[in-house]
């Protein structure tokens, strides 16, 4: 081999290495910003998964509530019923003790 034909492999090998050097780099600067992108993704991604979180909250709280007064309100409704029926029931008593007791009079 001569002294050509090694400084020619030398240059060679040297230039492999060094194009090789830098593909490594490359990917690795392409994996890294991919998982950037990836870390900020998940970030997003978890930010907006704790506002649904609080706002299912709210909307849980929010229905809580509302039943809560619903039940209230038919309770009431069902107190005034229940005393108004029992005012006409009494009411019809009276009425029918007035006609029966005006008849045998």
């Amino acid at each position: 081999m001569g002294l050509f034909t090694f400084i020619v492999v030398v240059s060679a090998i040297s230039t492999v290495g060094s194009v090789a050097n830098n593909y490594i780099k490359h990917r690795q600067k392409l994996a890294e910003m991919k998982f950037k992108s990836l870390d900020a993704t998940d970030a997003k991604t978890a930010v907006t998964l704790k506002r649904l979180e609080e706002q299912i909250a709210d909307l849980r709280d929010t229905t809580t509530k509302y039943d809560v007064s619903f039940d209230s309100a038919l309770q009431r409704m069902e107190s005034r019923l229940n005393h108004v029926e029992q005012r006409m029931s009494t009411s019809q008593q009276v009425t029918v003790g007035e006609r029966t007791s005006g008849v045998g009079s």
